[in-house]
């Protein structure tokens, strides 16, 4: 009876993985009809910036909930702003890289 329930908190865990993954492997072949210009590299990181700032998004929503489900609040305060803080630099590189320029030109002059 032991094992019964075991396989059915398995299944389940197994199901709510398999749900997320399938979807983006799915809608990941837009890679393909998203590179139809002449720069490739150009393209293809325009769109790994844009599926990896929607896969934190999402992670960092999950780890909140679950971190506020637990009535952990300080962490999941903590987490939800770092999480903000990537989230946004993700979605604009360039500005951590004006960023890392006007450290670099303060430090070396």
């Amino acid at each position: 009876m032991r094992k019964q329930s075991f396989k059915s908190k398995n299944n389940s865990c197994r199901k709510f993985l398999l749900i997320p993954l399938t979807s983006m492997l799915i809608f990941s072949n837009g890679l393909v009809a998203f590179a139809a210009g002449t720069d490739y590299a150009g393209n293809a990181a325009s769109w790994f910036l844009d599926q990896l700032f929607w896969i934190a998004l999402v992670a960092v929503i999950v780890v909140v909930l679950t971190l506020a489900a637990k009535r952990n609040f300080t962490a999941a305060l903590t987490t939800g702003i770092i999480g903000a803080v990537v989230v946004y630099f993700i979605r604009n590189p360039k500005t951590l890289e004006e960023i890392g320029n006007a450290i670099m030109s303060t430090v070396l002059r």
